[in-house]
């Protein structure tokens, strides 16, 4: 437990020690009060505000956890209505003039909003709780126990969690103990995006290289490592880090090298997303936030963001560049992006995961096309 708090120690009081006046974001969830706790403990005095984003669904709204955190650390947050705006193909080109695709500036009206809070408080930087999930290892499936399972045979029968992650699964310790034992290492690599409209042709791309050769670890562990390599999305040019220097300590490399090191059972010891992260805050952190089982939720928000827009978002998906090339299925494409099959598929994440594509490709056009 020691070897995890000293690794986000490190992090968050070498970070906080760069130059600028400095925000931090608290979404009233665990990995951004993880970020808060090390502030108050290593540079109590470094941060001029505490900013909370919070949504219009119940779900959303994590206020009165953010207040609990506040009053166990000492600090008052500044609460802001998350911020909305239509989708324009204007500013879907715009924030994919990085080297890769604008993966990290999709929300752009809240990063906008941001920046102004930001800027009006004086302060320069911000310091995030983003890359915890994957880094801390959110996700105690019943993948957990297999990874136990291809390690110590039968001998995971004496696994201290394994009626806790069963349950916490809503599974029964036997089927657990079937599904670990029917896994091949050669399973598919995990986290190739997929939906109704993607029509890849010829052969599977190729994995990530961070995702190739995985096949001595088993599948929670593997999912970790694309976790890993898929908050590089993090650190992408947004408005906001145009404007503020962005800090995400969780995905810094003491904390990365600290968790990948671990196996995901001590990971998420007791059954729980994060257990060992949770186990070594405890006591810098209020029982609300290291006990808490729910989790905030933006999905209803993003899904009526996308909703409300299809009228950009079907033009630019189904007669855009990826469909020219047939990566996008033009005639699923249309389907898909329908209100109707919105609610029954949902899938947010990768339709705006393709416009943040579409965006970069066609800005990339645009610059080359001189040169050739």
């Amino acid at each position: 437990m020691l070897r995890i708090r000293r690794a986000i120690d490190e992090a968050v009081s070498g970070l906080a020690s760069l130059p600028g006046p400095l925000g931090a974001e608290v979404s009233g969830g665990l990995d951004s009060s993880l970020v808060a706790a090390s502030l108050r403990h290593n540079r109590p005095d470094a941060v001029s505000v505490w900013l909370n984003a919070y949504g219009s669904t119940p779900e959303s709204d994590e206020r009165d956890y953010v207040t609990i955190l506040g009053r166990a650390l000492g600090f008052k947050p500044l609460c802001a209505r998350h911020a909305t705006g239509p989708i324009t193909s204007d500013w879907l080109t715009s924030l994919a003039g990085g080297f890769r695709p604008g993966l990290n500036a999709l929300d752009h009206p809240q990063d906008r909003s941001w920046t102004g809070l930001l800027e009006k408080a004086g302060a320069t930087a911000l310091m995030t709780g983003k890359g915890g999930d994957s880094v801390l290892f959110q996700a105690a499936t019943t993948d957990v126990f297999t990874d136990v399972w291809l390690g110590a045979g039968w001998r995971a029968l004496a696994y201290a969690d394994l009626a806790e992650l069963a349950a916490a699964n809503e599974i029964s310790v036997w089927s657990m103990i079937r599904a670990a034992r029917r896994h091949r290492r050669h399973d598919p690599q995990p986290l190739l995006r997929n939906h109704p409209m993607l029509a890849l042709p010829g052969a599977e791309p190729g994995p990530h290289p961070w995702l190739s050769d995985l096949q001595r670890f088993g599948p929670a562990k593997r999912f970790q490592i694309a976790g890993v390599a898929d908050s590089v999305s993090h650190h992408g040019p947004s408005a906001l880090t145009r404007a503020i220097d962005v800090r995400h300590p969780l995905c810094a490399q003491p904390v990365v090298e600290a968790c990948l090191a671990l196996p995901t059972s001590l990971l998420t010891i007791g059954g729980r997303d994060r257990g060992l992260a949770r186990r070594a805050h405890r006591d810098r952190l209020p029982a609300d936030i290291v006990e808490r089982r729910t989790k905030g939720e933006m999905t209803r928000v993003y899904g009526r963001m996308i909703a409300e827009n299809l009228d950009v978002l079907r033009p630019w998906l189904a007669d855009g560049r990826l469909a020219a090339w047939g990566v996008i299925n033009r005639k699923a494409a249309l389907t898909e992006l329908t209100p109707e099959a919105l609610i029954w598929q949902g899938q947010h994440a990768a339709i705006l995961t393709a416009a943040a594509f579409e965006g970069w490709v066609r800005t990339w056009e645009a610059r080359l096309s001189p040169l050739y």
